[in-house]
């Protein structure tokens, strides 16, 4: 067994590179943010329940649709109990504004286990979410982070788009579910303040979607100085 000295240990110069690389990561990120953020109505909530119908609905959906129908939503069913008692008929008049009729079924079902569950509120424990028809991993982070105060980041394509060019990490096979990846996602909330969570979950969905596109604007890039993909993109063009 290792004994202690008395003396903080000396981490790497490669551990304190990460380490810089990741605050800086998360320091440009929310200033971007701060400036650049786009306005919904749910970025405002604190309410779970209006923040998981918002989450609901934003699955294979641009922000842009949903904002109309998560306002007359929210004002029909302003809880779980008036999901409950509604017919599905009712639910799919909004639902089928989106263009995907399955997710009635699945916001009835979802209603049910909560009001039969858990008293009809929705449950902060990650893995007690995860049990709820419709919450996967992804939602049950951003519930965990928007509705919770919690420290974690919800990984979707684009922020694995973004982190593995920032990082230089190689995306191989179903990234989201590779436990080294998640683990190294949630490293980048560690040590930042944690009223800063909510600001660098939302920038990670915005900002591959204005700037770290599939195709993306690296000469406007905050993060380009430090990006490995920016850098490996200038060695290619310099060698051609």
């Amino acid at each position: 067994m290792l004994q202690s000295t008395g003396k903080p240990l000396k981490r790497s110069s490669s551990s304190r590179r990460l380490s810089q690389k990741i605050s800086f990561f998360g320091d440009v990120l929310i200033d971007w943010f701060q400036t650049n953020g786009r306005k919904y109505p749910w970025r405002t909530e604190s309410h779970p329940y209006r923040i998981l119908m918002a989450e609901i609905m934003l699955q294979r959906t641009r922000s842009e649709q949903v904002v109309s129908v998560y306002n007359d939503f929210i004002s029909r069913f302003p809880d779980i109990d008036s999901l409950v008692s509604a017919h599905p008929s009712d639910i799919n008049k909004f639902i089928a504004r989106l263009g995907l009729f399955w997710r009635t079924n699945l916001v009835l079902e979802m209603a049910n286990k909560i009001s039969k569950d858990f008293n009809g509120l929705i449950p902060n424990d990650r893995s007690q979410l995860c049990s709820i028809p419709g919450i996967g991993d992804y939602i049950a982070d951003m519930l965990c982070v928007l509705a919770f105060h919690g420290r974690r980041i919800g990984i979707d394509t684009n922020v694995i788009r973004l982190v593995t060019r920032f990082f230089g990490i190689k995306p191989e096979g179903e990234m989201r579910r590779k436990r080294d990846f998640i683990e190294f996602c949630q490293r980048l909330v560690r040590d930042i303040h944690p009223e800063q969570v909510r600001e660098i979950n939302l920038a990670l969905i915005d900002f591959p979607s204005i700037i770290c596109k599939p195709r993306p604007l690296c000469q406007i890039c905050p993060l380009s100085a430090q990006c490995n993909y920016f850098k490996k993109e200038l060695i290619i063009r310099d060698s051609e």
